[in-house]
């Protein structure tokens, strides 16, 4: 056996770090990425809270109605669109129902599980319990129907309003909105109803 000698040379790599002009640059790429991305990102989380809310608002707003022609009255709760309500439930005027209303029940008029507290919409909730302003009228006179959304932010509730309304005037019209503090609030679908 010949025995060469290999003589093997260690290669020399040269290794070299950043500069810090290479660091500042790659930082300032950075940032103006994040300066222009960001804000289209936010936004595009804001439009799709708002279209989600609004969705299931005007599917709501349609199930009453569809209840109400049915029923004869609007229910207390939303819970009463999904599931068949028991005896003991109550109308919008909390009045107690007669034993055969149940019977009239032709639903689900929702398609959707609603909760004890209601529906969850990402970080808003719509609640179950549905209000009726002013909850007392003389038979045949206008009231309201409010269905509420809580932690609703801001932005998020006026681009709801855009799509409800002409313009945004969270003291008037279809869109209710009132601050809750910290951006958020509590946003209102308000529907005119007749009776209960």
């Amino acid at each position: 056996m010949d025995r060469r000698r290999i003589r093997l040379r260690p290669t020399l790599v040269a290794r070299r770090g950043f500069t810090l002009a290479e660091v500042i640059v790659s930082l300032i790429l950075i940032a103006a990425l994040g300066a222009v991305l960001v804000p289209q990102v936010v936004q595009r989380l804001r439009d799709g809270q708002a279209a989600a809310i609004a969705n299931n608002l005007n599917g709501i707003r349609t199930a009453l109605l569809e209840y109400r022609k049915a029923i004869g009255r609007y229910p207390s709760q939303l819970a009463y669109l999904a599931t068949q309500p028991t005896p003991g439930a109550t109308d919008l005027c909390a009045r107690n129902v007669p034993i055969d209303w149940s019977a009239m029940w032709r639903g689900p008029y929702l398609q959707q599980a609603i909760g004890a507290s209601g529906v969850s919409v990402r970080d808003a909730t719509i609640l179950n319990a549905l209000r009726r302003e002013p909850a007392t009228i003389p038979l045949g006179l206008l009231a309201n129907l409010f269905i509420d959304v809580t932690s609703v932010d801001q932005d998020v509730a006026e681009i709801i309003e855009r799509s409800f309304d002409p313009t945004v005037d969270f003291a008037a019209g279809t869109i209710r909105w009132v601050a809750t503090g910290g951006g958020q609030g509590t946003l209102s679908l308000v529907m005119p109803v007749r009776g209960c």
